[in-house]
């Protein structure tokens, strides 16, 4: 079912109750004032009604099923007047008249109108000495023009009204192409129905068609990444409490994607303080979030060789001295400074040197123990950090580093051999903080050098 016909249904609806509550009210006052129900109009009534109620039930050709009801609805007052024929029951016509026009159709209002002079025509002349008594033959004329009066009123209504909603649908459309065009769904849930309207760029973020989301108000929870579901089922409970939210959190896509998004919940509450809606905006935040994890990165990791930083090296020394401390274990910074390195940059070229850092990286990695820690703080030059260590342990890892970094690196059909200098210092005997400890392995690793590099050196007071 489109959207016209689901409006049209609705309005159905509406008039069907309206039918009901008027012939049980009318009943009810014949039964008090003439303790019995009018049995033609009562049967007439109940038929009329049953045809009205299947139709709207089914679902089936509501615009049909609304010239039905409106047809029903006069036939259903022609037989009220018909037996009982008075001035109240006859003005019924012109509220037949006046309730149709809540369609806001125009052939519904000149349809009735129609019905409405037939039957005033009728009735004048039929009933004339019961309904309007001491009225002259001509009178009609009256009634036929008050007819098409409210006639014409009702249908210019019914065009001023629509084309208000027309505008209102337009700017709707304008404003919904735009949030599509920027990536931003808008959903509304209503408590009471318990149904989830959402914009149709949904689609587009998530990956699932609007439809799922109306036909299940739970369909968000499933593509809610695992981890965050726990964390946006809070924030959704205290949304329902009444209390505006703002969240970040992980979606998948059917295509196995994941997505970040931000959902902002506000809820609307009605002249009681009672919750009746929840209105939000979810805003596609993927590139936002990857543009952070970049920056990131960036802040704690080399570029080049994609080794922690010194900004790093800093927040693992403090946590690891609080272990060591704790534990009454030693801690080994070892400075590397590669020899040879400028010769390789001016002959091979940047490139050439940039590959070769990338298998130095590689290299040292892959000495590393589960505690270690390897950083580039800049140019040709390396730390290591080394947890839990004694001075022969560090020794035999600088000897092992001298050795691997000794063999031929082959890049583009060329043999590059180079060959690296190492300080080291200990933690506590050479210093209580990460400044001077990388200062005294500095220090010992230009003693190496000029002891004639490709050694490791430890530091002593006689190298300052």
């Amino acid at each position: 079912m489109n959207e016209r016909n689901e409006l049209l249904h609705q309005r159905n609806q509406l008039m069907v109750k309206i039918l009901i509550v008027f012939y049980l009210l009318d009943n009810i006052f014949n039964i008090i004032m003439y303790k019995e129900a009018l049995e033609h109009y009562t049967s007439t009534g109940i038929i009329f009604i049953f045809i009205s109620i299947y139709f709207v039930w089914k679902k089936k050709c509501p615009i049909i099923t609304m010239y039905c009801i409106t047809t029903f609805l006069f036939i259903f007052i022609f037989s009220l007047i018909s037996s009982w024929p008075c001035l109240v029951n006859f003005m019924f016509i012109w509220v037949a008249l006046v309730f149709t026009s809540l369609y806001h159709d125009q052939y519904i209002i000149i349809l009735s109108g129609f019905y409405s002079m037939v039957m005033s025509v009728y009735f004048f002349y039929t009933y004339r000495n019961e309904i309007f008594l001491g009225s002259d033959l001509d009178d009609i004329v009256f009634y036929i023009i008050f007819d098409l009066f409210l006639t014409i009123f009702l249908l210019f209504t019914t065009k001023f009204t629509k084309s208000l909603w027309l505008k209102a649908e337009e700017s709707e459309q304008q404003l919904k192409n735009i949030l599509d065009y920027v990536d931003v769904i808008t959903w509304s849930f209503d408590i009471n129905s318990q149904k989830m309207k959402i914009s149709s760029s949904v689609e587009k973020i998530c990956g699932v068609p609007a439809i799922h989301f109306s036909k299940d108000k739970d369909q968000w929870r499933k593509i809610v990444h695992p981890d965050d579901l726990c964390r946006v089922n809070k924030e959704v409970r205290q949304l329902l409490l009444g209390k505006t939210y703002i969240m970040e959190f992980r979606i998948l896509t059917p295509d196995g994607q994941i997505r970040w998004i931000q959902n902002r919940g506000i809820p609307i509450k009605d002249h009681c303080n009672k919750l009746i809606r929840l209105d939000g905006v979810v805003i596609d935040i993927t590139q936002r979030k990857k543009m952070e994890e970049k920056i990131e990165y960036m802040a704690y990791y080399d570029f080049l060789t994609a080794l922690p930083n010194r900004i790093l090296l800093n927040e693992y020394f403090l946590a690891s001295k609080n272990e060591a401390k704790k534990k009454r274990q030693q801690l080994a910074i070892l400075f590397i400074d590669l020899d040879g390195f400028k010769f390789v940059n001016d002959t091979f070229g940047h490139e050439m040197g940039d590959l070769l850092l990338k298998d130095i990286a590689k290299r040292l990695k892959s000495i590393l123990r589960e505690k270690d820690m390897v950083c580039r703080i800049g140019g040709d030059e390396f730390i290591l950090l080394l947890g839990n260590i004694s001075k022969e342990q560090a020794a035999s890892i600088a000897q092992r580093i001298i050795h691997v970094l000794s063999e031929v690196f082959i890049f583009q059909n060329n043999q590059l051999m180079i060959s690296a200098s190492i300080g080291i210092s200990i933690y506590p005997k050479d210093g209580m903080n990460i400044e001077t400890l990388i200062k005294k392995a500095d220090d010992a690793m230009y003693a190496a050098k000029r002891n004639g590099k490709n050694s490791f050196q430890f530091y002593e007071e006689s190298v300052s």
